[in-house]
Parts: structure tokens; sequence; C-alpha cells
């Protein structure tokens, strides 16, 4: 089972995704701002990170920045939400883009590929 770490500011947008997420076999960790999900991220070392773009105080970019900085093995991040051209994700490294709403379908299809389940 790969273990999957939400990062939302909004409460019931990580209630979802995580119904979502264990519905596809996935174990999931829950942060709901940057700091948290930086401690959870360097003591679980998730192996997908779903990421907020659009957060107060930091917002998905900046913690991507920092995840880089600060552990040795970033796993594979899909942000969600926010307006990332296909230069910005290359840029921040990011693997995928899901939108807000998003397809359940489609965002398991997403993580299960970047997980190398299909």
């Amino acid at each position: 089972m790969k273990t999957v770490l939400v990062v939302d500011d909004d409460s019931v947008m990580r209630t979802i995704l995580n119904r979502v997420l264990v519905k596809g076999g996935h174990q999931v960790l829950l942060a709901g701002n940057g700091v948290d999900a930086l401690q959870v991220a360097e003591k679980a070392v998730p192996d997908l990170i779903l990421l907020d773009e659009q957060m107060p105080v930091m917002n998905g970019s900046e913690l991507v920045r920092l995840l880089r900085e600060r552990m040795s093995r970033v796993p594979p991040i899909i942000l969600i939400g926010g307006e990332a051209s296909q230069a910005d994700l290359e840029t921040l490294g990011v693997a995928g883009l899901a939108p807000k709403p998003f397809d359940a379908d489609a965002l398991l299809e997403l993580v299960s590929r970047l997980l190398g389940l299909r």
C-alpha cells in the first residue's frame, strides 16, 4: 500500500481527497498547511504528495522549494488547483497538475501512474 500526503488548507477538500484515495487503496496522511506538511513529509516520507497551490502562510510552490531543500528524496508531487503553466510545473519539478474541482477517476489514474501502479 502506497502512502499519499494530502496538503490542503480546506478541511472539506482534505476529507474528500482522503475518501477518494482510501477507496483507491492508498494510505493517506493529511496536513492543513505547509508547515505541518514539512514535518509530516520529513517523518513519514510519503510515496506521493498532493498539494494545494493556494494556501495561506506558505503556498504550494514555496512548500515544493522547501521540500527540495530539506529532503534527500522528494516524492512525486501533484499540484492541485492554481494556474500553473507547463513551464511552471517543470521549473518546480512537479509531476502533475489536478484542477479544482477534480474528477476522482482521473485523479486516481494520475496517482496510480505516478506511483507505478498502472
